[in-house]
């Protein structure tokens, strides 16, 4: 009778176990007592019974043991799987306009850097076009293509850290950062690059701890190539090329159990790899006419923009935006002081504190590029906040093991279910009761990103394929949503007011582009955020559209939000007043 020992194995023998065990004891004596020679049993038989469902019980729990991690980790991805999905209605902000628009365009077969013009890498493009091609060119098929990235940043990052600090921390780190990368104020519903900045870079890295591990060269290409490709999605990702970089080097010193020809040798196949995708891409740019725009836009344009920001206003900036992340799930933040401490005041942590010390340092030093500090930054220091509040459980817990060592299992998940239950309970409303629109509101305050819908909806009805809609502004989800092309590559028109010594034949340029190819529709987006306009602004290109919109256009549409949040939309075909009342909203124009 072996089927029983899976029974007795699990939880359910606490209710069916004496029924179980009564089978079992009947069976035994009629075998005893039976008068059939088959079903015969003697003392010898018994025991052998006995010690069958012994193995077979011992085996069971054998595997359950190995099995229960991957049931909760699926549990962990399938939860914030769960409360992403209601999430996947949020209107595209624009970034994710920007990128939208971008994937769309190149699914046209046009090449990177010639119908669009921006300071970003063209990896971002590639995976938004990769991601509607599959699930399609809507608001949800994108944020539908960002739910599967962030599971796989979840489980990857499971790896990593029950390879380095076990499966219970491991499970906790991936749980709070599966939580954390849900943020509102961090808008981590968003499909902004820093996921797929996360995902290959952590991939990579988890790759070189299995290149250390097994001293097989192909994990060393693999790592190399997945870190490059995170170059490729943003800049930013330099600080965790630099991190692996120094973390295999810092290996090497510690344990001294390699050759340092051995070790060389896979050092420089992970820069080999790292380099590879990017010197593709150049070779692709090249072939393709596009390279010269490439190289301005991101190293020439680029640089500029980051020295914009003084060094004082960043330090605001951080202090502004830091504070708001942190707030809604501050006791998670706490529980990573603690655990960043405890490298201090435990020893138990200071096996691994060169991937802590390295991990910690350059995921602050990946959001630093610029002093910009902006909200979405900060998803990329969450996986280390996540796994320095899983250490400090750890930490913590370990205290009780001078009263009782069983007690550190039980203090660890009480003080996990207590502190991630509080951190819910304090964004529940944001979470899993308001609707998608409300959180758009609440997040991005009278930014157009609602309204972009109805705009672009008019828009499309009110056009054909081959028409031009020009957005004055930095709203290219509206183009998006229309699926109407741009006359210009400026698709983000604040990077032609920026103070930089490029502002004025930037402007002129999109001037030229728009004339050559005279749109049917113009938006003109009266809000602070598209612009960012400051007293130094080059202001030439608001003269000429003054100027070219009264000689060419008329107001057919006027967009009016409101400071309660309400927007009021008025048409040409419903009558409509001669100017806006608020000091937010968008105007629409269509040629004479």
């Amino acid at each position: 009778m072996p089927f029983l020992a899976p029974i007795l194995a699990t939880q359910a023998h606490l209710q069916i176990g004496p029924v179980v065990l009564l089978l079992l004891f009947s069976y035994i004596l009629y075998g005893y007592f039976s008068k059939d020679p088959a079903n015969q049993m003697n003392s010898q038989k018994i025991i052998a019974l006995l010690r069958n469902i012994k193995l077979y019980y011992q085996g069971f729990i054998a595997k359950s043991r190995n099995l229960w991690p991957w049931v909760l980790l699926i549990f962990i991805v399938l939860l914030v799987s769960f409360v992403r999905i209601r999430l996947l209605d949020i209107p595209l902000e624009r970034d994710e306009g920007e990128f939208a628009y971008a994937a769309q365009v190149l699914l046209q077969d046009e090449p990177f850097y010639l119908s669009f013009y921006n300071y970003k890498l063209p990896g971002i493009y590639a995976a938004y076009t990769l991601i509607i091609y599959i699930f399609g060119q809507t608001v949800w098929g994108i944020h539908l293509g960002l739910l599967m990235v962030n599971a796989l940043t979840i489980i990857v990052f499971f790896f990593i850290i029950q390879k380095l600090f076990g499966v219970a921390v491991g499970l906790m780190a991936g749980a709070f950062f599966g939580f954390l990368s849900l943020g509102q104020h961090v808008t981590g519903f968003s499909a902004n690059w820093e996921h797929f900045v996360l995902l290959p870079a952590l991939t990579g890295f988890w790759l070189m701890l299995k290149g250390l591990e097994t001293k097989r060269d192909r994990y060393f290409w693999g790592s190399g190539l997945l870190l490059g490709l995170s170059f490729l999605m943003r800049q930013h990702a330099a600080a965790f090329i630099v991190f692996a970089g120094l973390y295999f080097l810092g290996f090497q010193a510690i344990h001294r159990d390699v050759e340092w020809r051995l070790w060389a040798r896979q050092l420089a196949i992970v820069i080999l790899g790292t380099t590879g995708p990017f010197a593709l891409t150049c070779l692709v740019m090249w072939l393709d006419g596009s390279f010269g725009r490439f190289w301005f836009m991101n190293f020439i344009y680029a640089p500029g923009c980051v020295e914009e920001i003084p060094l004082a206003v960043g330090v605001r900036n951080f202090r502004t935006n830091i504070t708001k992340i942190i707030v809604p799930a501050i006791s998670i933040w706490c529980l990573a002081g603690i655990g960043l401490s405890s490298l201090a005041w435990d020893r138990g942590m200071r096996k691994e504190w060169l991937f802590v010390v390295l991990f910690t340092l350059f995921s602050f030093l990946s959001i630093c590029p610029g002093y910009w500090f902006r909200e979405h930054y900060f998803l990329l220091i969450l996986p280390d906040i996540a796994l320095l509040a899983s250490l400090g459980i750890f930490s913590l817990s370990r205290l009780f093991r001078y009263i009782r060592e069983r007690l550190i299992i039980g203090v660890s998940v009480l003080l996990f279910l207590i502190v991630l239950g509080y951190a819910i309970i304090n964004q529940r409303q944001y979470l899993f009761q308001y609707d998608p629109l409300t959180i758009s509101r609440l997040t991005y305050g009278l930014n157009p990103f609602i309204e972009s819908l109805t705009i672009a909806e008019y828009l499309k009805k009110n056009t054909t394929k081959a028409d031009r809609i020009l957005v004055m502004g930095s709203e290219p989800q509206i183009n998006f949503y229309s699926q109407r092309r741009s006359p210009t590559g400026y698709i983000f028109m604040d990077q032609l007011v920026q103070n930089h010594k490029y502002a004025e034949a930037m402007q002129r340029e999109a001037i030229s582009e728009v004339e050559a190819k005279p749109p049917k529709f113009i938006v003109f987006v009266d809000v602070p955020t598209s612009w960012c306009l400051t007293p130094e602004s080059e202001k030439f290109i608001f003269r000429w559209m003054a100027n070219y919109i009264n000689r060419y256009y008329k107001l057919v549409g006027l967009v009016e939000i409101l400071p309660t949040g309400f927007t009021k939309y008025s048409w040409e075909e419903q009558g409509m007043p001669g100017k806006r009342s608020s000091n937010f909203g968008c105007s629409i124009y269509r040629r004479k």
